[in-house]
């Protein structure tokens, strides 16, 4: 809506610039007072206005350098030069600087009222021409009509003056006008075009703008805002023909002039011609993207044998080049003569698929029997509506496309699109369908045929995927498992169980791999020998197919869609051991050729499960090895927990003897609180040392923890030394150490480990019968190994023994087992280190071991 115009009258007489005002009474206009050429250029860099009613000679900067400044800073503004120091000269000066006009005072009030008023409608002229023009090529852009309603209400709310402004397209279906963008009015009821009444609609019926000036005084108008006075509506057209209107509502009557009837006739023909094109954009896009979609899925489907893929796909399609809210592929099943739901997508799809109906029932079952598609705007009202689809699916149908699948001649299935809403499709979506439907048909009957040239082939390849379950594992349990899940996977039963007999020989107990059977009970579980299917099987060595299991008595009434049993005996060398029983929701569902696959299956199965029986033994005997192995080694540590016996004795008695001796003296003398203090003090020192050295006797003899972890070496040898200083000792052996500090862990089993360093200790203790020097020493080298090296000054190891000595059972000593090294060796070797040996004969031996680092 057009603004109040602003003016700046800038004179240094006060009187004058009141005189100017009243000049102006009556024009739609804000005025603003300067009195000196430097509040003027204040203002006018501060404010926009649209005139300035300038005097030439002002305090400060005078007239003709404030229009310089307007000049050379391109401010959109006119000025009218007002002075009483006219002169030619000044005057060409102003109009050559840009002025609009030049008034001599003293002035005429009605002159410059007249000016002023030339110059703001000058301007109002040029604003509405901007408008347009901007408009022209800001639509031009726009391809959604209601964006290009947008700008147009926009424009006229800048160019006109107005209450209520709306933009109203024809439903020709309908005959009503819409109105998509309106502006002062919150909401817009549609106008039917039935009745002539109104005044938009009587503009739309006429094809001419139509203007009422006071619309109290026209009966055709339709009151919908209680203040409106004045109407102006002009059409939309297009080649002649009216697709909408420009409504303009005023409180004010006569609100419009002829200069705004011929703006708003020029805004509608833009306004027309934009929608039109966007209309003619919108059906081209969709003729395209129609076209591509049926030309991308005639090669999908073309490229796709999958049946689900190819349904999928045309659901997809459906959708998209109808629009529709939901689409549904019904096939028709020859044997029962019913139409089943195969595929379909949309609001609660999933409960459709599978459902059956009535081959002659519906509209598809209608579609099915003509042969023919068929358009129905309202459903419900059809008498051929079969009603239960939307009762099983709680959606309500209005409108619906049917057409046949017609493959070869031979109508095999309708396809369906479907909407809530009435009268959603026209001939044009049944023609696409239709379009479609020849390519789906196709696409299915082939994927049909390839589904049934896969399920052969798959009954050759699930003995290979059988032969893949088994040989994936060699855990029996694990292989009943992943063959029934081959199977399945491979030929889609509906019911796979393997069957074995339980201790006593007079059950057959479900094992839990079962396939298609829901929490069966105990009594399902634990089926009789001699009065189910799988147990005669079992007995007899011989597979049976049953075609309908509920002629006869069985043991399958928890499993109500269970109709058909196929059960084969899966031998083991000979021996039947269990049975693989494989059932249908279908009677007859079996064949001989479906019992000959299953035995081979069953075959495959024999070899599969004797290399699991075999796995089982090859591991017992693996876990015995481990456990005699750990004895071993527990063996040999209580060795050397005798051989440190006598050390370790005399170790004990040391301590004992100074808390018998403390007691002794507390017992036997009167003794002062502090000396009594002192005894018991040393008795508790000593019992602590005790309970060190037995924790440490207890942690070495136990049996070494099977479990790998972080461990320091240098801990472990220190250990290791604390338990041996003793015998050290008593054998005259000094002990030299060298260990590095900040040694990088290892993985480990600590308890291991210090076995290995005992073992070779003691060797080196025993190699210097008169005494000597043991060294000891850890390191880490540059390539991330740890290092340990345990050198004795002893007698040495003969050269023709050193290649022997890791052996079991080789010892060069007296009463020796030949055991100790050859179980160090596999520690280490077990820790994925390596142990060697260098010795010279009457000069020592020294051991080195390399573990790596963590």
């Amino acid at each position: 809506m057009a603004s109040a115009s602003r003016i700046l009258i800038v004179d240094d007489d006060h009187d004058v610039c009141q005189l100017v005002r009243r000049s102006l009474a009556g024009l739609d206009c804000e005025c603003t007072d300067a009195y000196d050429g430097w509040q003027a250029l204040e203002q006018i860099e501060s404010g926009q206005f649209d005139l300035v009613i300038l005097d030439i000679m002002l305090p400060g900067p005078g007239g003709i350098e404030i229009l310089k400044h307007i000049h050379q800073r391109q401010i959109e503004t006119d000025v009218i030069v007002l002075t009483a120091h006219a002169s030619l000269e000044s005057a060409i000066e102003a109009i050559r600087m840009g002025a609009y006009d030049y008034i001599t005072k003293p002035f005429s009030a009605v002159i410059l009222h007249a000016t002023v008023e030339q110059v703001l409608e000058k301007r109002r002229l040029a604003a509405r021409l901007t408008a347009v023009y901007n408009l022209s090529r800001e639509i031009v852009l726009l391809s959604d009509v209601k964006r290009i309603g947008e700008a147009v209400l926009t424009t006229i709310k800048q160019a006109l003056e107005f209450q209520t402004c709306g933009l109203g397209l024809i439903d020709e279906e309908r005959n009503e006008i819409y109105w998509p963008v309106t502006c002062g009015s919150a909401h817009v009821n549609r106008v039917s075009l039935d009745n002539g009444k109104g005044i938009t609609a009587a503009a739309v019926q006429s094809g001419e703008p139509l203007y009422v000036p006071d619309v109290r005084e026209d009966p055709r108008y339709i009151e919908m805002r209680k203040t409106t006075r004045s109407e102006l509506a002009v059409p939309l057209k297009m080649q002649g023909q009216v697709i909408g209107v420009l409504v303009i509502e005023s409180d004010k009557v006569d609100a419009f002039s002829p200069h705004d009837i011929k703006l708003l006739s020029i805004l509608a023909a833009q306004t027309a011609v934009a929608i039109e094109n966007t209309r003619l954009h919108e059906e081209s896009l969709r003729r395209t993207a129609e076209l591509a979609a049926l030309n991308r899925t005639g090669r999908i489907l073309t490229s796709i044998l999958d049946l689900d893929m190819v349904l999928a796909s045309v659901m997809a399609q459906v959708r998209f080049v109808t629009g529709a809210e939901a689409a549904s592929v019904l096939l028709h099943d020859a044997d029962s003569n019913e139409l089943v739901f195969a595929a379909s997508s949309g609001p609660a799809s999933e409960q459709l698929i599978g459902m059956r109906m009535p081959a002659d029932s519906g509209i598809a079952g209608w579609t099915m029997q003509q042969g023919q598609p068929v358009l129905v705007h309202d459903a419900p009202a059809d008498p051929r509506f079969y009603d239960q689809i939307d009762a099983r699916t709680n959606t309500a149908t209005r409108s619906l496309l049917a057409v046949p699948l017609i493959y070869k001649g031979s109508t095999i299935g309708v396809l369906e699109a479907i909407n809530s809403a009435a009268r959603v499709f026209d001939e044009h979506d049944l023609s696409l369908l239709a379009t479609l439907a020849d390519s789906a048909a196709i696409a299915i009957e082939n994927a049909r045929l390839h589904e049934e040239a896969q399920r052969r082939l798959a009954e050759a390849y699930v003995l290979q995927e059988v032969m893949i379950a088994g040989a994936s594992t060699l855990d029996f349990d694990q292989v009943l498992n992943r063959t029934i899940q081959a199977i399945h996977r491979t030929l889609d039963i509906d019911y796979l169980v393997f069957a074995l007999p339980d201790e006593s020989g007079e059950h057959m107990v479900v094992h839990s791999s079962l396939i298609g059977f829901a929490s069966p009970s105990q009594k399902y579980l634990n089926m009789p020998m001699a009065e189910s299917v799988c147990g005669r099987v079992y007995t007899t060595g011989r597979s049976e197919l049953v075609d309908d299991v509920s002629g006869g008595p069985h043991y399958f009434e928890e499993t109500v869609g269970l109709r058909s049993l196929l059960s084969v005996p899966v031998r083991e060398r000979g021996r039947v051991i269990a049975t693989l029983n494989v059932g249908s929701a279908q009677a007859g569902a079996f064949d001989e050729d479906d019992l000959r696959l299953f035995e081979a299956i069953a075959a495959q199965l024999s070899v599969v499960m004797d290399n699991a029986r075999l796995y089982e033994i090859e591991r017992e005997q693996r876990k015995l090895m481990e456990q005699s192995r750990l004895q071993l080694i527990q063996s040999e540590k209580l060795a050397a927990t005798g051989r440190l016996a006598a050390s370790l004795a005399h170790e004990i008695n040391n301590p004992l003897q100074a808390i018998h001796n403390s007691l002794q003296l507390m017992l036997s003398f009167p003794l002062e609180p502090d000396e009594r203090q002192e005894y018991l003090q040393i008795a508790s020192e000593e019992v602590k040392r005790l309970i060190g050295l037995v924790t440490r006797m207890l942690d070495f003899a136990r049996r070494p923890r099977q479990k790998m972890e972080l461990i320091d070496l240098n801990d472990v040898i220190e250990k290791v030394l604390t338990l041996t200083h003793k015998y050290m000792q008593h054998h005259h052996i000094i002990l030299q150490r060298d260990l590095a500090p900040n040694l990088p862990a290892v993985l480990g089993n600590g308890d291991e480990l210090g076995q290995v360093f005992l073992n070779i200790l003691l060797n080196g203790v025993d190699a210097m019968p008169d005494g000597g020097t043991l060294y000891i020493s850890s390191q880490h080298t540059a390539d991330g190994q740890v290092v340990v090296t345990i050198t004795d000054t002893g007698r040495g190891i003969p050269p023709d023994h050193l290649h022997q000595i890791f052996e079991p059972f080789f010892s060069t000593k007296e009463h020796g087992t030949g055991l100790g090294l050859s179980i160090s060796y596999n520690i280490i070797k077990q820790h994925g280190g390596e142990i060697t040996v260098q010795s010279t004969e009457g000069k020592g031996t020294t051991f080195t071991i390399w573990l790596p680092k963590a």
